[in-house]
């Protein structure tokens, strides 16, 4: 109840009434496009960097790959026998048998890997060494590419100048794969070897 209800009413002003310019609707939509503009790069730009990291982990499984097959042939050569994958490799003529991934450069040379593409492997021997995220077993192959005889100009050392073969020089071609079949790698390594008989 009223404590004063003998009094006057307040008198209210009128409201007016402004012109609605509308300018807050405008500048909350431009606000709002510029805000989803910039949330739609950074989304490509974070899937861009995906797709990049999945392809530099996939190109590193391929090269670790191709790098653990060719330190097995490299092993396998260095022995005091020369062995590739069980196989002796007991004089030259060895290269020239025809076994599978064994060849000689001066006899051999339309079958060579760089000549003959050894897509499907049937001219390669399959390495042991496969690493678990690989997507098939790297695949090589040994070619005897010369011996280096002692008037080589490559050997500064009087003594050797004998005109005898000091040294046999073999190259190592691995081709391996990454996390995918499309992400290829192909390494080529020479190594020195003391003279195989011929």
């Amino acid at each position: 109840m009223d404590p004063y209800p003998n009094r006057p009413m307040p008198m209210t002003e009128p409201i007016r009434q402004y012109p609605q310019m509308g300018a807050v609707l405008p500048i909350s939509l431009m606000i709002l496009l510029i805000l989803t503009i910039v949330g739609v790069a950074s989304m490509q730009s974070a899937t861009f960097e995906e797709h990049k990291t999945g392809n530099m982990q996939d190109q590193n499984v391929a090269l670790q790959s191709a790098e653990a097959a060719l330190r097995e042939v490299e092993i396998g050569l260095l022995k005091p026998v020369p062995e590739v994958m069980g196989v002796k490799i007991r004089q030259v003529g060895d290269f020239e048998s025809g076994q599978p991934g064994l060849y000689h450069a001066q006899t051999s040379v339309t079958n060579q890997p760089e000549v003959q593409d050894f897509e499907a492997g049937a001219n390669a021997i399959e390495a042991t060494s496969i690493l678990a995220d690989s997507q098939n077993a790297p695949t090589f192959t040994v070619t005897y590419v010369k011996g280096i005889a002692g008037n080589s100009p490559a050997l500064s050392n009087a003594s050797e100048a004998s005109g005898a073969r000091l040294m046999d020089v073999i190259k190592i071609t691995t081709r391996s794969y990454g996390m995918n079949a499309q992400t290829k790698i192909v390494l080529v390594s020479q190594v020195g070897l003391k003279p195989i008989p011929e």
